[in-house]
């Protein structure tokens, strides 16, 4: 009796992607420049900004680190501190300000009550300030006029965003695989395969809620595709074997609905490798294969290219994949 065990030690792909397509419109809205520290727990009652290496520069920074002073709240724990707008504080309780996050969390995490110990710059010199943190006041109330308003948007977006199980169907293709291997002689092998796979099957990929509501609908409009491959062996001794092969992979993408989502076209596979024979037991195995895609374009606007912009252009893909397997057979 034999029983085979097979460890596969290495194998990995990488992808070398460039050229993607930007979207033309509609224009990315600008980020805005500043924003209060504390979303919630303790605050200080500033809006602050990440600094730029101009405004580092501008201020006379040593460093770019710290985060800049915007806005300084009425009757907050840091008017009360004396903190300005301008300020750039630089530590936190001893600890170095990388950004927002963190000055957010250092402060967020002093409970209420609590003095924190800010470094600051300002007018070119540092100094220490002591500034006691507050709990978050509540938010107001909404007048009673703006009541209706509020419930309505309120009632919109929780129409859209709403809570709850959805489902997904998927029929997956059939396929159809004809493989042949011939000894030609001691030294040389060769095979050759042919695959059908009917992914004509998947035209849309539609979320549903469990109430029955379609949540969203992504038009695919799958082909039927063929997949042909042909190799070799060449037994060089009886301790190395080496192989190599070409394949043609059609996708499954047509070029009119090729999506940002999935942009695929047809590959070429060019494959080698060897296989060293330690012993009648042990074996050791490793290729290489490249995979060269057609170059895929796209111009798609979903249906309005006012309403939802136009992505055109053409992708560069490419794949590498490395590859080695140990072999141990029992006796």
């Amino acid at each position: 009796m034999r029983s085979t065990l097979l460890i596969t030690v290495l194998a990995f792909p990488w992808w070398a992607m460039g050229q993607a397509p930007v979207p033309a419109q509609p224009p990315v809205p600008p980020v805005p420049p500043s924003r209060m520290v504390i979303p919630s727990g303790s605050y200080l009652g500033v809006g602050i900004q990440e600094l730029t290496p101009e405004r580092a520069k501008a201020l006379k920074l040593r460093e770019e680190s710290g985060v800049e002073i915007t806005r300084v709240a009425a009757d907050s724990p840091a008017e009360k501190a004396g903190l300005k707008s301008g300020d750039v504080v630089l530590q936190i309780n001893g600890i170095k300000v990388d950004g927002l996050e963190e000055s957010s969390r250092l402060v967020r995490e002093t409970p209420a009550g609590h003095e924190v110990k800010l470094e600051i710059f300002r007018n070119g010199a540092t100094q220490t300030i002591m500034a006691r943190v507050a709990e978050r006041p509540p938010v107001p109330a909404l007048p009673a006029s703006l009541a209706p308003v509020a419930g309505a948007l309120a009632n919109a977006v929780n129409g859209v965003l709403a809570n709850g199980d959805v489902k997904l169907s998927l029929k997956l293709p059939d396929t159809a695989n004809v493989s042949i291997f011939r000894q030609i002689d001691s030294k040389w092998d060769v095979m050759a395969d042919v695959q059908y796979t009917g992914w004509s099957t998947v035209q849309n990929l539609t979320i549903v809620r469990s109430t029955g509501a379609v949540l969203s609908t992504t038009p695919e409009n799958f082909r039927d595709t063929w997949r042909a491959s042909i190799g070799a062996n060449y037994h060089y001794s009886d301790q190395w074997m080496f192989r190599g092969g070409l394949a043609f992979d059609q996708s499954p993408v047509r070029d009119a609905q090729r999506t940002p989502r999935l942009p695929d076209n047809d590959r070429t596979w060019i494959s080698f490798g060897a296989q060293y024979k330690f012993s009648p037991q042990l074996l050791l195995d490793a290729g290489y294969t490249h995979i060269f895609v057609k170059d895929p374009s796209m111009n798609q606007n979903a249906g309005s290219t006012p309403t939802s912009g136009l992505i055109s252009g053409t992708y560069k893909n490419n794949v590498n994949i490395v590859a080695a397997q140990v072999t141990y057979t029992f006796n």
